[in-house]
């Protein structure tokens, strides 16, 4: 099967929807498709599958574009990943499947939705901006969500005219470990981040944004500090992304914060580093902070990805719709299971999250058991089931796409 993906974010450009794309063009390459990417023209590829850099920028001129690229190409299939910041909120990539179902109506269209954020148009078009976000909907011919909460938002928003298929593909970490951790190069990156002998490293990792509740880490550390335990926070990776541009202001709001709380020399950040260096840094912690702002949820690359390192995570309750329920469709996901596979803490409340890491720093037997639960959770997301899954789901899409 010759596949199109289409996407704005590629690496060399930080985002976590990039670095999902370039994972799944080499998986679908490595079981025998032919694939190419269409993506940003300001985006280096490498080595990695037919990357056709030809996009200026994401607005009307790209609906053409796409036609002539399709026309050049000749895909089976089209896979539109879908994060509307990373289209820069630009409602053209809505529109493309309501266009190609018209100049290209033998080529089906997939869009995944890593989030449903609507794009921006102008203020006070609240309705206009629903209606952007259902044509995408409607007009492709399949939709895969990443998680359970937009499986069933998307499946309210479909209608009995023009419905869907619709799938369930959850996301896999966005950095697979590299295998068991070493202690010696564990060593050796806790003396690079100056953590003594008798020292803690508490991580955070990902992009820096309000969503992140990382004000609550930094209160939560600057709490640890003043109980008296040896702890330094370490911040993973690339701190502002390609996407989002309010992250700068964010982070420069969190170097005021760790001013005021005297923590600043408590704090390491990394900047990006390569997978395996990123990998051998989540090995190197002894605890992870995630505590988003609106529930832990399975759309979070990084909580798989510190799950699948068998990290002790402390995150936050989960939205109820976060987890299910979609058992209808075949698609039933485990729970996070408070003091088992992590724990769970309230948003916004960092005498929690303080009290929750100091237990994981202090007691070896619950430490223990939350690396060895995050590690039985983390077997069932992976990035064999997201490519096998999106096999399946274009075979199917397809099937049904030509017998109409």
């Amino acid at each position: 099967m010759k596949v199109c993906l289409v996407t704005a974010e590629y690496p060399p450009m930080v985002g976590g929807v990039g670095d999902y794309t370039e994972r799944l063009a080499r998986e679908l390459a490595r079981r025998g498709n032919d694939v190419v990417v269409m993506t940003t023209a300001s985006a280096e590829t490498g080595d990695t599958p037919k990357a056709l850099r030809v996009v200026p920028c994401w607005d009307f001129r790209t609906l053409r574009l796409v036609g002539n690229i399709i026309n050049r190409e000749q895909p089976d299939l089209l896979h539109i990943q879908y994060q509307t910041a990373a289209y820069g909120m630009h409602p053209a990539i809505n529109l493309l499947p309501r266009r190609l179902r018209r100049t290209h109506p033998r080529i089906p269209v997939i869009t995944t939705f890593h989030d449903l954020r609507e794009p921006y148009l102008f203020p006070k078009a609240g309705p206009l901006r629903h209606w952007v976000t259902r044509q995408l909907i409607h007009h492709s011919a399949g939709v895969v969500a990443t998680n359970a909460e937009d499986f069933t938002a998307i499946g309210s928003i479909v209608d009995g005219r023009l419905s869907p298929y619709r799938k369930l593909i959850p996301l896999a970490p966005g950095v697979p470990p590299l295998g068991p951790a070493d202690d010696a190069v564990r060593a050796h990156v806790r003396e690079r981040w100056r953590i003594p002998a008798d020292g803690y490293a508490v991580g955070h990792v990902g992009l820096l944004n309000h969503t992140k509740g990382v004000e609550d880490v930094l209160q939560a550390v600057g709490l640890l500090k003043a109980r008296g335990l040896p702890v330094r926070l370490v911040m993973l990776g690339e701190a502002l992304g390609a996407a989002d541009p309010t992250n700068r202001a964010y982070q420069a709001t969190l170097l005021r914060l760790a001013q005021k709380l005297g923590i600043a020399l408590d704090i390491t950040w990394t900047g990006y580093l390569p997978p395996a260096e990123l990998s051998r840094a989540l090995q190197a912690l002894d605890c992870c902070l995630l505590p988003y702002t609106d529930g832990a949820s399975y759309r979070r690359t990084t909580l798989l990805t510190a799950l699948a390192h068998g990290l002790p995570v402390v995150t936050t309750t989960p939205n109820p719709a976060a987890e299910g329920p979609v058992r209808a469709e075949g698609a039933e996901l485990p729970h996070l299971e408070n003091e088992e596979t992590c724990l769970l803490v309230p948003p916004g409340d960092f005498h929690a999250l303080a009290d929750a890491a100091q237990r994981t720093l202090t007691d070896t037997a619950l430490r223990a058991r939350l690396q060895a639960g995050g590690l039985r959770l983390s077997a069932r997301f992976t990035w064999d089931a997201v490519a096998d899954g999106t096999l399946d789901f274009y075979r199917e899409v397809a099937s049904a796409f030509q017998a109409r």
